[in-house]
């Protein structure tokens, strides 16, 4: 069973009035709790100037007597306005308007709470709600009195019962309640009064746009709203109606012609058909023929990409060796080098051993030079010494007169001695000298034999690697010659090859080109046929579309 749909009149009902309800409804409990705490806070404001103005009237008297006079009149002057005053001297009631509940007595002598006496007394003012005094629960208000010397003599009181305040506040909250329902009333009535005046619109136009689609094209749409959307809604179904009307009519006038293209069409596909099966068996043909000679074709290119292959492979080969032959060239001539450098040397050292013998020798004959010259020191060593002996003995002979002299003589053959001394040590150390310069010549002499043979056999290394180069010079030119020739050839194997790929190509090209003519032939025939077919379906549905548009009533 299908559930009931809810109307668009109950809509804008529920859209205009559940809103405003829900708005007045969270307006009210908000205004009713900011009145409550207003009239609470309003009602501590009216105790505290109370209990100001009784703290301030009975220190006047205070201050002017030295004493509080017991009457009534002030703290009995507000009870049309439901305040209760009371004056305290200390914590103890002094005077009051408060009456006990039960023996209807004024509560005077009897203490405040210690609490509020704790704290008033400490010059503190207190407040509170539903504080019991005589049996009835009060809102206070609690001021210290202080006299000239600034001590707290008592307290000053104001109270106002909470059954007062409750019934002000419960008045005011009724008041906003009533006022909130008169205005869901009034909003609700206009809302419903908006909203009949656009069903009525909507549902003529409802009603009218139904009998369109049941093909009644000459209904009169009258409807009117002074509403935009609406107003646009009406005029969009009234296009709707002329627009169907002209789309009708269009089609009545043009389905006759339709059906008579349709008939010339399927003839001319007919013929189209007849033609395309010529056209395919000749390119069949075509086809056949293009498919061989791209197979001898595809034959002769394998031919000369082996030949290719073998010519490459050769390059290859060619380039390795030339590139061998290049890199044997580069250490033969670093070789060389290096044997020429090495030549240098040996040469340098065959210079510098003849230098080293021409210099023993010349040592060796300065060493010869100083054995004479230590003998010739040896000599006159040995003559002085005789002289030094002659000239002691002739100092003997003169005496006295001749002690200097032989003292002379004494040191002179002491010189003698230590000259003759010094020459046989230096004939010595000559000696010697000798006989190393003399095995040094000799091995210089052998050093410059063994560097000469060395520079001999150098000589003929490097004459053979000029042998070996000339050899490496003629493999190189004749791996040169190969690798141009074998590129010279690889150059008419591309050409040739790049002919067959050519004539390949085209080959594949005409087989290519067979196919998809001969696709295109199928497909062409395929469209034909489907064109043809799309014509009786065409003509099909134009007899379905006239039957269609028949039920419109112009």
């Amino acid at each position: 069973m299908q559930r009931k749909k809810i109307t668009f009149h109950s809509m804008l009902i529920m859209i205009g009035l559940i809103p405003l309800i829900f708005t007045a409804m969270l307006l009210c409990i908000m205004s009713v709790s900011k009145i409550g705490n207003s009239l609470e806070q309003s009602t501590y404001e009216r105790l505290k100037v109370a209990a100001e103005g009784l703290d301030w009237y009975y220190l006047r008297d205070i201050k002017n007597n030295g004493e509080v006079t017991y009457e009534h009149d002030y703290v009995d002057n507000l009870e049309n306005q439901n305040i209760e005053l009371t004056l305290f001297m200390g914590d103890t009631r002094y005077i009051t308007s408060i009456n006990d509940v039960e023996s209807g007595e004024r509560i005077e002598g009897t203490t405040a709470d210690p609490k509020i006496t704790e704290q008033v007394m400490g010059g503190n003012d207190y407040h509170a709600k539903n504080v019991m005094i005589g049996g009835t629960p009060f809102y206070v208000y609690y001021t210290p009195m202080v006299d000239d010397n600034d001590n707290v003599i008592g307290m000053a009181f104001a109270g106002e019962p909470v059954s007062v305040v409750n019934q002000a506040i419960t008045s005011a909250i009724l008041s906003m309640v009533i006022i909130t329902i008169v205005l869901i009333v009034i909003f609700g009535i206009v809302i419903i009064v908006i909203a009949s005046k656009i069903k009525k619109s909507i549902k003529e136009v409802s009603l009218k746009t139904t009998e369109l689609s049941q093909g009644k094209l000459n209904v009169d749409i009258t409807a009117k709203s002074s509403i935009e959307e609406i107003h646009r809604l009406i005029e969009s179904a009234l296009c709707l109606k002329d627009n169907l009307h002209t789309s009708i009519t269009d089609v009545n006038l043009n389905t006759s012609n339709i059906n008579k293209n349709c008939d010339e069409i399927a003839s001319s596909l007919t013929t189209c058909n007849n033609a395309a099966d010529d056209i395919a068996a000749s390119v069949d043909e075509l086809a056949r023929g293009t498919i061989t000679m791209t197979e001898s074709v595809q034959n002769c290119t394998n031919s000369i990409e082996y030949i290719g292959n073998e010519i490459t492979e050769i390059t290859s080969l060619s380039i390795h060796a030339n590139d061998n032959a290049t890199e044997v060239r580069t250490v033969s001539d670093n070789a060389k080098h290096q044997l020429e450098q090495l030549m240098d040397a040996n040469a340098n050292t065959i210079r510098v051993s003849q230098n080293v013998v021409s210099g023993i020798s010349e040592a060796n004959a300065s060493a010869e030079r100083i054995k004479t010259a230590a003998e010739v020191i040896a000599n006159i060593a040995s003559e002085t010494n005789l002289l030094a002996l002659n000239a002691s003995i002739e100092a003997a002979r003169a005496g006295e007169a001749g002690a200097g002299f032989a003292v002379v003589a004494s040191s002179i053959q002491s010189l003698a001695n230590q000259s003759d001394a010094s020459a046989q040590e230096i004939q010595n150390i000559i000696h010697d000298i000798i006989s190393i310069s003399e095995n040094n010549v000799s091995l210089a002499n052998n050093i410059k034999n063994a560097v000469d043979n060395e520079g001999n056999v150098l000589t003929h290394v490097n004459d053979s690697f000029d042998v070996v180069n000339n050899k490496i010079e003629v493999v190189a030119d004749a791996i040169s010659t190969i690798t141009t020739k074998t590129d010279s050839l690889n150059h008419q194997k591309d050409t040739v090859l790049d002919e067959i790929n050519t004539l390949s190509t085209i080959s594949e090209e005409n087989a290519a080109s067979c196919e998809a003519t001969n696709a295109s032939m199928e497909e062409l025939k395929a469209n034909v046929e489907c064109i043809h077919q799309q014509s009786m379906d065409t003509k099909e549905m134009t007899n379905k579309l006239t039957e269609s548009v028949k039920q419109f009533k112009l």
